[in-house]
């Protein structure tokens, strides 16, 4: 199956549940193999998808003008041990991330927690920018977070956690989910993840 093929299976799929189109800042993203997943933003390309490779999915649709974003790493068949062990590492930086997220929290709490996490497990090199962005009827839009501004966080705010691994010698991956800020922390509004991948890779 080609990457178009399963970007075309994503698209029917969205359009039959309802949405009006794809994210408004991108066309859904399918990039595999050891050279195509190293491009950050890309077009689904003819390539074939090969078995125990990354294939990393990254898509979202947009609904009555606003946007949900959601991305995911996949392999086909056998997984090798250093995909699995990444995959996981930044599956559990994400939530680490996501359970410092409080109304009031400034935005360097967490998002120095999550580096802290991807340095005691020997990634940080591997993460090429900060984890946190603002999303609602953009994919990426204001407010901007990062250590240096300590923007603080607020209840009703949409964040997205992209816990993005770039240049490992097979591929690049990316988990992304979507969270409201509730006065209590942060509630995931895009689930799949958060039980897709403690079943597929732990």
């Amino acid at each position: 199956m080609t990457e178009r093929k399963i970007q075309a299976l994503f698209e029917y799929e969205i359009y039959s549940a309802g949405a009006e189109t794809w994210v408004q800042a991108f066309a859904p993203m399918i990039a595999s193999g050891q050279i195509n997943s190293h491009i950050s933003m890309c077009h689904s390309s003819l390539r074939e998808v090969q078995n125990s490779e990354i294939i990393n999915i990254a898509a979202g649709l947009s609904y009555e003008g606003y946007n949900a974003i959601i991305c995911s790493p996949y392999v086909l068949g056998d997984i090798p041990v250093n995909i699995k062990n990444a995959v996981v590492c930044a599956y559990d930086a994400l939530n680490e991330a996501a359970n410092k997220m409080k109304p009031g929290v400034t935005c360097d709490v967490v998002l120095d927690d999550y580096a802290n996490y991807l340095e005691k497990y020997g990634y940080l090199d591997f993460c090429p920018y900060g984890s946190l962005h603002s999303t609602g009827m953009l994919e990426c839009e204001a407010p901007i977070f990062s250590v240096e501004n300590r923007r603080e966080i607020l209840e009703n705010m949409t964040i997205c956690i992209d816990a993005y691994f770039k240049g490992l010698p097979w591929g690049s991956f990316r988990i992304e989910d979507v969270y409201v800020i509730e006065k209590d922390g942060a509630k995931r509004m895009t689930t799949y993840n958060d039980k897709f991948i403690p079943a597929y890779f732990k």
